[in-house]
């Protein structure tokens, strides 16, 4: 992914203690926070670049945070994103917040979505337009949604019911899996 943007970042770095307390912290501490405004962010998993991006970002030896960030993606509006990284490992623990508006189910890259989203979205094959309010959590392990897909007008093609069903209106809320 490349990220471009007016950026303005600051950051603090210092050398961890030696002899005794070496082992307790890093050799180096650093703390880094900015912002990005009028951004633009190109990832092949997107099926389009995020564009007018502005986010507040921290990063420091324990956490990644980025804040209030919004931008468009095609017709869909990210009114706003808040996610925190706890680590640099591949399993570290994730949470995101999100607040996103209009998005066409069908440009959902779902070849990047966990396997039982994938799995769920091959069964129903859902087209049509949804607002999307909630949370995902990563445990390290298993992404735990806890999200709202307002519809606006949905369409399903269940794989037993060959008959696609159309003009879908109401609410489906995704929690503990269910």
């Amino acid at each position: 992914a490349s990220v471009r943007g007016r950026t303005q970042f600051g950051f603090h770095v210092t050398r961890g203690p030696s002899g005794k307390n070496a082992k307790s912290l890093p050799s180096v501490q650093f703390v880094i926070d900015g912002q990005i405004a009028e951004g633009r962010i190109d990832d092949a998993r997107l099926p389009d670049p995020l564009t007018d991006v502005t986010a507040s970002i921290h990063c420091d030896n324990r956490v990644i945070r980025i804040d209030d960030l919004s931008a468009r993606c095609g017709q869909t509006i990210v009114e706003n994103l808040s996610a925190e990284l706890r680590g640099y490992s591949p399993n570290c623990p994730v949470n995101i917040r999100l607040i996103a508006k209009n998005i066409d189910l069908s440009r959902v890259p779902v070849a990047s979505l966990p396997a039982a989203a994938r799995e769920a979205w091959g069964k129903f094959s859902p087209r049509g337009r949804i607002n999307l309010t909630g949370t995902i959590a990563f445990d390290g392990r298993n992404w735990h949604p806890a999200l709202t897909a307002e519809c606006l007008d949905l369409s399903l093609l269940y794989k037993h019911f060959p008959y696609r069903v159309g003009n879908g209106t109401g609410t489906i809320l995704l929690d503990k899996n269910r």
